[in-house]
C-alpha cells in the first residue's frame, strides 16, 4: 500500500500503458456512484514542505474546492514540530504557523481537514532515521531484528507502559495544531505484532483492536473522530487479498473488537473480479471510506463493484495519492515534472493526474488545474515554430529542445556582452489588491557580473502603460546546478491594469544560463493569519491589552453576518467567548487584571453567521511583574530603555572607526546601526563612553542568500554564528537592539520568523528590527520582528511625499501592534549608479525635503528614525562635500532631538486631540499619494503640542480640528505662526505652510 516499495513487474507494466495516453487519453467513462450520489469526495495528500505551504493553501483554494473536494486528509506523520515530544520530529517539520495555514485555508474553502499519523505500524524500515521510533527506540516491537518484515514496517509495541502516553500527547498537539474534529490514526500493514516478550502470546487481535480503541476513546472525550485503515481487519485466505491488504498474521479477528464509530478507509489499488472487503465491512457494521489510488480503470472497477454492494455503508470517497506534496500539485497542474521522462515516478505521476480528473469531473475545467496563471511555462508547447504564450525573445536568448530540467525544452540565455538587456516575457493576469507567489528553475554557467544573476520577475503598469512597480528577486550566477529561484509580490496596487513575467538575466552579466517551468499563482492568505496584542512580546502585568487579527475576508463573506469572536479565560480560569465591536471587527480590548495569571491561548475565529472560516491564536502571558529588560516598548510603542522612554534618531553605517566616532558623537544622533557590526567589544565600548547606542546587525546570517558570510553554508552555521554574537554583547550597555532583516523576500518568512524567535530566547533584554521595502506586506512579515521599519527613497524621481504613503501602510501593516523605527533618505542615488550619464540624473534630497520627510515619518507614527546613510555621505557622489550634507543632516537631527520631550510623552495618551484635516487638493498632475499632508498632537506638562506637515512640492493653507477642548492661544515651536479660531464643536488651527514645510504648534492649557 501507499509508497509500496515492493511492486510486482506486472503493476508496472500497467503503470506504463496507463501513462502512456496521459491526461488526454479517453477516461473509461464516468466514474461510479451510489444513488444519490458520494456524501463526501476526499483526496488524501502529504503534508507539504514548509517552503511549499503557501502554495498548497493556494492549490486548497485555486484546485481542491473547485474541483468538489471536501474532504482533505494531509498525511502529516511526524513531519510537525512537536514541542511536547520534539525528539520525534521527522524530516522537514511543519510549525504551528504552517498548520494553522493550512486550516484557515481549509475553512475558507469548506474543506473538512483530518490529519493522519501513523500509529502503529509504518514507524521505519530496518534502518531507524526519524519520527516516533528514533525519539523513542524503547518503543519498538521488534528491536532485535536487524530485519523486519518486508524490510519495509517497524511498529509501535502496544503495551509498553509509555506508548500509548507518548502517542496520545502527539495526537492531542496535532489536533490542537490543526483544529481537527477527526484523526486519521494509520493502522495498516502491521506485520510486526505479538513479537516482544511483553506482547508475546497475548492474541494479535486483541492487541489490535485494544490499541485501536484506546485512541479512539481519547479522541471521543475531546469530541475528535476517529478514521483508520481497513486492511488489518480483512482476512487475507476468506478475502482473496494478498498480506498487504489484508491480515495473515492474526489481527483480522480484531474485526467487530475495534468500535463501531471508528471510520474504515478501504483501500484497494489492483484491478481484481471482486472486492469482498465492502460486503465484509457492512456486514460487521461499520462505515467506510472506498480509496482508490493511481489508475482511472482500476479505481472504475472498484468503485463498480462498491456500488452494486451498496448497503448504506459508504461514507464517501477518498482518493489517495501516495507521493510527495508538490509533485502531486505539479502532477495535477501539468507543470513540466522535476522526474526523468519514462521513469516509474514519472508514469505513476501521470497516472495520478488523470485519475484525479476522472474520479472528480469538475477538475476537467479548471485552467491548469491548479490556478497557474502562465501558460506554457515548461516552453514546451509550439505552434507554427513559434512558443506559444512567450513573446519574441532577444538575440541572446533562444529555445531549445533537450536542456531542461528532465530533457525536456528550455529557455537558454548566452551573452559575452555585458551592455546586452532584455526581459524575455508573457502578459499575466493578475488583480489589484492580490499577492502573488513567483518563481523559475535556473542553471547557470560561469555567468558573471556585479549583480545576483539569472532571476525572474514581476511588473505592473497603468492603463497608461506605465511602469508602477514590480516585484524582484536574487538570482543565481557562477555555475550552478538547477535550482528553484522563488519570491511572493506585494499586493498588487490598485492602479495596475496589466502585468508582466520575465524570466531573465541581470544587466551587465555574461555567461550561460538556463531556465525553465516559470510559475505564477495567487498567494493566498488565510481568513485570519494571526492573532497580536499590543502588548510587548505577548507579556504584561497591568493596564489594558488590545488583541487584534490578521483579517483577510473572503470576497464571497463580506456579509452583514461577518463576525471575529476572541476567546480566553478570565482571572477566574472560567473560558470567555467576546464578540469584536471596534469599527474593523477585528480586536477586542481587555484589562490585564481580569485574565488568568500566567500563559494562556487567545484565540479568534471569524465566522459568517454559524459558517466559520478561519481562525488563529496566540499565547498570551500576564505576569505579576514584568522581567527587566534593557531595550523594551510599552503599550504606546515607545522604545524603554534602561527604564526610560528612548526616541531612537542615528544613521546607518559601513564599518565603525574610533576618528569617526568621535565626530559623529558630536551630533544630535543617539544610535548608530553599523552594516559591519563590532566584532569586539572595544568599538561598543568606545559607543557607550560617547552616549552612542549600537543596533547590532546579524541580518546577513541566512544560508544562501547575497551577502551571507563565506562560513555560512548551513543553517546550523547560521545558529552558531548568531549564538555567539549574542552571548558576546547581549549584556553591553551599548547594545540598542539586533538588526534581523534587510528587506529579505516574504517566501523566507519561516526562517525570518524562527530567527526572531532565536534571538528572543537568546536575549530576551532586546527586541529585533527588519527593515523592508515591501510596505504593502507589513501584516505578513509580522511574525519575524518587534519593531519595523520601511525605507522610502523617493528623491529625485519621486515626491518626498512617499515618506507618508510608506509611513502610513507601514503603521497599518503592524495592526497597531507593533512600534515603527523609519529610515528616511539622506543618501545620493547616485552612489549606488554605474555610468556617469546615470549619476548625472540623481541628486541628494535638499536639506527642507529631508526634514520634510524626517517630520512625514514622526507624523504619521515613528517613534524612531535610522537615516540612509552615514557612509553614502563620505562617498562624495557628483561631487557633494561632505561636510555640508553633514551639516544639514545634523540640523535636521537637531530640531527633532529638541522634541525629544514631547515626542516621547505619554500625558494624551489615547485621547484624539486632531480629529479632522482640511486642505487645498493637489494638482491634476499630482504623482504622490492622494493625502500628502499629515498630522499628529501629544500631551505634554499638560500643554498640547500638534505637528503638521505639509508633504506637497507647493504651499498650501491648512486647517486642523481639534477636539472639544477650548484653548486660550497657540503659539509656534518650529513652521509658521498659526492662527486658532473657536467654533461650536471645535476649535480649530489654521497654518499657510510653504511647499513641504512641517510646524509644531503649542497650546496651553485653557486658564
Amino acid at each position: 500500500m501507499k509508497k509500496l516499495k515492493i511492486i510486482a513487474a506486472a503493476i508496472m507494466a500497467a503503470a506504463a500503458v496507463a501513462a502512456a495516453g496521459n491526461d488526454r487519453a479517453d477516461m473509461p467513462g464516468v466514474a461510479p456512484e451510489p444513488a444519490g450520489g458520494w456524501k463526501s469526495r476526499g483526496i488524501a495528500i502529504a503534508a507539504p514542505s514548509p517552503a511549499d505551504v503557501g502554495r498548497f493553501c493556494a492549490f486548497v483554494k485555486n484546485t481542491l474546492k473547485p474541483a468538489g473536494v471536501d474532504t482533505l486528509v494531509l498525511l502529516v506523520r511526524y513531519r510537525y514540530q512537536f514541542k511536547s515530544h520534539p525528539e520525534c520530529r521527522s524530516g522537514d517539520p511543519i510549525s504551528l504557523a504552517d498548520a494553522r495555514a493550512i486550516r484557515a485555508a481549509c475553512d475558507a474553502a469548506g474543506i473538512r481537514l483530518v490529519p493522519k499519523m501513523n500509529l502503529l505500524g509504518h514507524q521505519s524500515g530496518n534502518e531507524i532515521h526519524d519520527g516516533l521510533l528514533k525519539g523513542h527506540p524503547e518503543l519498538d516491537e521488534s528491536p532485535e531484528k536487524k530485519t523486519v518484515s518486508h524490510n519495509y514496517c517497524r511498529s509501535i509495541c502496544p503495551t509498553h507502559p509509555d506508548s500509548r502516553r507518548i502517542v496520545l500527547e502527539l495526537v492531542d498537539e496535532i489536533v490542537d495544531a490543526f483544529g481537527a474534529d477527526a484523526v486519521h490514526i494509520g493502522c495498516d500493514e502491521v506485520f510486526e505484532i505479538g513479537n516482544c516478550p511483553r506482547c508475546r502470546g497475548v492474541p494479535t487481535s486483541k492487541l489490535f483492536a485494544d490499541w485501536v480503541n484506546g485512541i479512539a476513546r481519547h479522541l471521543r472525550a475531546r469530541g475528535v473522530s476517529t478514521l483508520m485503515w481497513g486492511d488489518r481487519l480483512l482476512d487475507a485466505k476468506t478475502t482473496g487479498y494478498g498480506e498487504w491488504e489484508a491480515s495473515a498474521n492474526g489481527t483480522s479477528a480484531a474485526l467487530g473488537m475495534v468500535d463501531k464509530d471508528v471510520a474504515i478507509c478501504d483501500w484497494h489499488y489492483e484491478n481484481r473480479k471482486a472486492y469482498k472487503s465492502v460486503e465484509v465491512f457492512a456486514d460487521a457494521g461499520y462505515k467506510m471510506y472506498l480509496c482508490p489510488w493511481r489508475f482511472a480503470e482500476n479505481a472504475q472497477k472498484f468503485l463498480s463493484y462498491a456500488v452494486a454492494h451498496d448497503k448504506g455503508q459508504y461514507l464517501g470517497l477518498l482518493f489517495t495519492t501516495w507521493c510527495g506534496c508538490a509533485d502531486f500539485m505539479d502532477a495535477v497542474e501539468g507543470k513540466s515534472l522535476r522526474h526523468k521522462p519514462g521513469s516509474k515516478t514519472a508514469q505513476t505521476l501521470a497516472a495520478l493526474r488523470r485519475n484525479f480528473r476522472y474520479l472528480f469531473p469538475a477538475a476537467k475545467s479548471l485552467p491548469g488545474c491548479g490556478g497557474e496563471l502562465v501558460l506554457n511555462g515548461g516552453f514546451e508547447d509550439v505552434v507554427d515554430g513559434k512558443t506559444v504564450g512567450w513573446n519574441a525573445v532577444g538575440r541572446k536568448f533562444v529555445y531549445r529542445d533537450g536542456e531542461g530540467r528532465n530533457g525536456t525544452r528550455a529557455l537558454c540565455y548566452e551573452n559575452d556582452d555585458p551592455s546586452f538587456y532584455s526581459f524575455p516575457g508573457q502578459r499575466i493576469p493578475l488583480k489589484a489588491g492580490h499577492a502573488y507567489e513567483y518563481q523559475v528553475w535556473v542553471k547557470t554557467e560561469n555567468l558573471s557580473g556585479e549583480e545576483s544573476g539569472a532571476t525572474i520577475c514581476i511588473e505592473w503598469c497603468n492603463s497608461d502603460g506605465k511602469w508602477l512597480g514590480g516585484a524582484y528577486v536574487n538570482g543565481v550566477k557562477g555555475t550552478k546546478d538547477w535550482t528553484l529561484v522563488k519570491g511572493v509580490t506585494d499586493k498588487v496596487p490598485q492602479e495596475a491594469v496589466t502585468a508582466k513575467v520575465s524570466p531573465y538575466v541581470r544587466k551587465g552579466m555574461k555567461g550561460r544560463a538556463w531556465f525553465d517551468d516559470v510559475s505564477v499563482r495567487e498567494y493566498v492568505l488565510p481568513p485570519v493569519a494571526g492573532v497580536y496584542s499590543t502588548a510587548y512580546r505577548n507579556m504584561a502585568a497591568e493596564g489594558e491589552v488590545t488583541f487584534r487579527a490578521a483579517l483577510d475576508v473572503p470576497e464571497d463573506h463580506a456579509g452583514p453576518d461577518l463576525a471575529t469572536w476572541f476567546t480566553y479565560q478570565n482571572a477566574k480560569g472560567d473560558v470567555c467567548r467576546t464578540r469584536a465591536t471596534n469599527a474593523l471587527g477585528d480586536s477586542v480590548t481587555l484589562s490585564v487584571a481580569e485574565l488568568k495569571m500566567g500563559a494562556q491561548r487567545v484565540a479568534a475565529e471569524l465566522l459568517d453567521g454559524k459558517v466559520r472560516l478561519g481562525g488563529a491564536e496566540t499565547t498570551f502571558t500576564r505576569l505579576e511583574r514584568m522581567p527587566k529588560m534593557s531595550t523594551w516598548f510599552d503599550g504606546h510603542g515607545r522604545a524603554i530603555v534602561d527604564g526610560k522612554p528612548f526616541f531612537p534618531l542615528g544613521m546607518y553605517w559601513s564599518a565603525v572607526t574610533t576618528n569617526k566616532i568621535e565626530m559623529y558623537a558630536k551630533g544630535p544622533f543617539n544610535c548608530l546601526m553599523p552594516y559591519h557590526a563590532p566584532d569586539s567589544t572595544d568599538i561598543m565600548d568606545l559607543c557607550h563612553a560617547k552616549g552612542l547606542k549600537v543596533i547590532y546587525s546579524v541580518k546577513d546570517i541566512y544560508s544562501g542568500t547575497r551577502w551571507a558570510p563565506k562560513g555560512i553554508k548551513t543553517e546550523a552555521d547560521e545558529v552558531r554564528y548568531v549564538t555567539d554574537r549574542v552571548n558576546r554583547f547581549k549584556n553591553h550597555p551599548a547594545l540598542l537592539a539586533w538588526y534581523l532583516n534587510d528587506e529579505l523576500p516574504l517566501s523566507m518568512l519561516p526562517r525570518l520568523a524562527a530567527r526572531r524567535d532565536l534571538m528572543e530566547k537568546l536575549d530576551p533584554g532586546h527586541p529585533g528590527w527588519s527593515v523592508l521595502y515591501q510596505y504593502n506586506s507589513i501584516r505578513e512579515y509580522m511574525p519575524s520582528f518587534d519593531v519595523v521599519g520601511t525605507d522610502p527613497y523617493p528623491i529625485p524621481s519621486k515626491p518626498a511625499a512617499m515618506a507618508t504613503e510608506w509611513t502610513k501602510k507601514t503603521m497599518r501593516g503592524t495592526l497597531g501592534c507593533k512600534p515603527v523605527w523609519q529610515v528616511p533618505q539622506a543618501f545620493n542615488w547616485a552612489a549606488y549608479r554605474k555610468t556617469p550619464e546615470e549619476k548625472a540624473k540623481c541628486r541628494a534630497p535638499t536639506e527642507a525635503e529631508l526634514r520634510s520627510m524626517c517630520w512625514q515619518c514622526i507624523a504619521n507614527g515613528a517613534n524612531g528614525l535610522v537615516m540612509y546613510s552615514f557612509f553614502d555621505l563620505e562617498k562624495r557622489p557628483n561631487g557633494e562635500e561632505f561636510e555640508r550634507r553633514w551639516a544639514e543632516c545634523c540640523r535636521v537631527g537637531a530640531e527633532i532631538r529638541a522634541q525629544f520631550p514631547v515626542l516621547l510623552s505619554d500625558e494624551g495618551a489615547g485621547r484624539r486631540i486632531a480629529v479632522g484635516l482640511g486642505y487645498g487638493s493637489p494638482d491634476k498632475d499630482w504623482k504622490g499619494p492622494k493625502y500628502p499632508m499629515s498630522v499628529r498632537a501629544w500631551v505634554k506638562d499638560g500643554c498640547t503640542y500638534v505637528l503638521v506637515v505639509n508633504g506637497y512640492d507647493k504651499a498650501r493653507h491648512i486647517c486642523v480640528s481639534l477636539s472639544d477642548r477650548r484653548y486660550d492661544e497657540a503659539t509656534s515651536v518650529f513652521g509658521p505662526d498659526p492662527k486658532l479660531e473657536h467654533g461650536e464643536r471645535f476649535d480649530r488651527l489654521k497654518l499657510a505652510l510653504g511647499p513641504l514645510e512641517p510646524a509644531l504648534v503649542r497650546l496651553p492649557r485653557s486658564k
